[in-house]
């Protein structure tokens, strides 16, 4: 630099070694401002390491800082792009960027060959069931979760290849029902409910209507029937109903009625229809049903707990299958119960005390079974109870004397038990009584005098009752029939043989104008039988007994009779003993 040039001069290119302060400077492309002159570096126009000197203006103070010109060296490298702290930021959020989209697909690529592998795993093996169905648009709606919720019974072992009858409902809900409802349909867990039913009792193998057939022509539906007509008795072709699982509206379904105003299902009634499996609980979902009637069919396994929750049920009939298990104890909420028939099953344990709570009973069904134990006097709570069927059971101790509290009772079949003692003193009571069966128990004593008063009992069965060779020991009815017996006009059978009644019969035996049947046993090891009892006046020996029986004297006696038409006289055991039919 030419301190004698006032003007200044031009540097020429490369003269000079450029300051590491200057060179800095141009590296960022811009030079700060000083306070006696300005730099300026040319980027665009070509002028490359050229700097342009100003005129300083002179100071009086002769030691005033004059700054000197600085060397620049073209050929000098700018720095680094690693120390502009920017470049720093973006490439780390680059980095971040890269690694979270590597990450990402890297996962998704797992998840996809393990959905793979699990599909080719599902499907090595043919199954007898159908698998679970893929994803379609209607799985993405909410519906399987939905019914998923729904599920009550057990859904077995999760490496069974076999879908449960729930999921098969749900599938034929959500990929093959014509219907195509949706979670928001108000009949989706009716029909749901209806079609848990069909797959767990196999309903391709129903008798009637449980699948229509693949030769069926047309569009049609429609199941034929027959249906008794209660009129006149006689079976009728009925084509009113629809095959299950058809596309028609369930209420059409053969066995299913609906409310005319709600479409709810109230009744259900599949009799004697080879119903084979499980009972489902999750029938309990029809929270408008009313009638259940599944009886006669080849139902197994044990009641649900859940049964309870059929909060509007007033017939509850599955007679006639093959249930095990004990009477579960929430069954006895159903407190709008009106029939209960649970006879002709494998169930087991005793009745419950709660037996009581049941208290709009009219019909109990409890005959055929594995039950032992007593009777409960809760059972005189059942109040407008008519038809009670205990019979055919292990029940011990004796009969209640509450029972006599039954005044609409109608019907009692208690026999072929192991009941003891005698029957209620207060039996006169049950004073709509029509049915009395007591045969085949261990019952003892005289007929209480109140027994008389059965003035509309017409069946009285009460034989073999003495029972000497197999505990408990009993034996039998005993004592002499009263007089009084003439109070029951409405007898038409009268049979206690092999009990040990005594005494003579007495003469009001013979205006029970009704009686068809009537058996004694006298002595206890002989019995007679006396058909068409419409007679006068009859009288055996002082003891009753048929081995003090004059044959000659008393035969005579009988036949001069008005009212015998014929006799029929036929040895039996030993010449004593015999059979009469009149």
């Amino acid at each position: 630099f030419d301190e004698s040039n006032e003007k200044g001069a031009l540097l020429e290119k490369g003269g000079g070694t450029v300051s590491e302060e200057v060179a800095d400077l141009s590296g960022k492309g811009k030079c700060p401002s000083v306070e006696y002159g300005e730099v300026d570096v040319y980027e665009n126009d070509g002028m490359h390491g050229l700097v342009e000197a100003v005129q300083v203006e002179e100071d009086d103070d002769e030691e005033a800082f004059i700054p000197a010109a600085e060397e620049y060296d073209p050929d000098a490298k700018p720095p680094s792009l690693l120390y502009n702290p920017r470049f720093r930021i973006f490439t780390c959020l680059l980095l971040l960027v890269v690694v979270g989209v590597t990450v990402g697909l890297a996962v998704g690529l797992t998840q996809d060959m393990h959905t793979t592998e699990n599909m080719v795993n599902k499907t090595e093996v043919p199954t007898l069931m159908p698998s679970a169905a893929p994803t379609s648009e209607r799985d993405s709606m909410g519906i399987r979760p939905f019914l998923q919720n729904l599920y009550i019974s057990p859904q077995g072992d999760d490496d069974s290849n076999n879908m449960s009858p729930q999921e098969m409902a749900t599938d034929w809900i959500i990929n093959q029902d014509a219907m195509q409802l949706t979670e928001d349909s108000p009949n989706i867990v009716q029909r749901w409910a209806l079609a848990v039913l069909a797959f767990a009792t196999q309903h391709e193998n129903w008798n009637v209507c449980g699948e229509r057939p693949s030769q069926a022509s047309g569009l049609s539906y429609k199941c034929h029937t027959q249906t008794l007509n209660q009129v006149t008795g006689e079976y009728e072709d009925n084509a009113n109903y629809s095959f299950w699982m058809s596309p028609d509206n369930e209420c059409a379904w053969y066995g299913v009625t609906c409310d005319p105003d709600t479409n709810a299902t109230v009744k259900l009634e599949l009799i004697e229809n080879n119903l084979n499996g499980t009972f489902p609980a999750e029938l309990t979902h029809l929270s408008d049903l009313r009638v259940l009637r599944l009886n006669a069919n080849l139902f197994t396994g044990k009641l649900p707990p859940k049964i309870s929750q059929f909060p509007t049920l007033n017939e509850l009939f599955l007679h006639g299958n093959f249930l095990t298990g004990t009477i579960p104890e929430k069954l006895y909420d159903l407190n709008k119960l009106q029939q209960l028939s649970l006879g002709f099953n494998d169930l087991t344990g005793t009745i419950s005390t709660k037996l009581g709570q049941l208290r709009n009973l009219k019909g109990l069904h409890l005959n055929d079974l594995l039950l032992y134990g007593t009777i409960p006097s809760e059972i005189g709570q059942l109040t407008f109870l008519s038809q009670l069927f205990t019979h055919n059971n292990a029940f011990t101790g004796t009969i209640p004397n509450e029972i006599t509290q039954l005044t609409f009772l109608r019907q009692w079949t208690h026999f072929e038990t192991l009941t003891t003692g005698t029957l209620p003193y207060d039996i006169g009571n049950l004073q709509d009584l029509e049915i009395l069966y007591l045969n085949k128990n261990r019952l003892s004593g005289p007929l209480p005098p109140s027994f008389y008063n059965l003035s509309r009992l017409q069946q009285f069965r009460a034989w073999e009752n003495r029972n000497l060779l197999q505990e408990p020991f009993s034996t039998g009815f005993n004592g002499t029939i009263a007089s009084e017996i003439g109070n029951m006009k409405a007898l038409v059978s009268f049979i206690a043989e092999k009990n040990s009644f005594e005494g003579e019969l007495p003469a009001e035996f013979g205006s029970l104008t009704e009686l068809g049947k009537c058996y004694f046993l006298m002595g206890g090891e002989h019995q007679m039988h006396l058909c068409g009892c419409n007679i006068s006046f009859l009288s055996f020996c002082e003891h009753n007994y048929l081995s003090n029986f004059d044959f000659i004297t008393d035969v005579a006696q009988i036949l001069s009779l008005p009212t015998f038409t014929h006799v029929l006289i036929h040895p039996y055991v030993v010449n004593r003993s015999c059979i009469f039919s009149l």
